[in-house]
């Protein structure tokens, strides 16, 4: 099976996610969580980020997310090269 056509049929068998049941664990952020990661790695990696809870996982949304990602991009493309 193709990753796309993967990604769809996991789509079609997730249950519906219910809208506004997590929000964004960044103190001042309002908006709904997209992704779930480590406490520590955006510790780690967005300093000046201050959030609202002290949990080991923390929801975060989209723009935190992609802030995220573009922060620990070199640091992912050497894990890739080390295979």
């Amino acid at each position: 099976m193709t990753a796309a056509r993967n990604r769809r049929r996991m789509a079609r068998l997730a249950p519906p996610k219910e809208k506004g049941s997590e929000t964004c664990m960044v103190s001042g952020c309002k908006e709904d969580a997209a992704r779930s990661i480590s406490a520590d790695k955006l510790k780690k990696t967005l300093s000046g980020v201050s959030l609202k809870t002290d949990s080991r996982r923390i929801h975060i949304c989209k723009t935190h997310y992609r802030q995220f990602r573009k922060k620990t991009k070199g640091e992912r493309e050497l894990e890739r090269l080390g295979w």
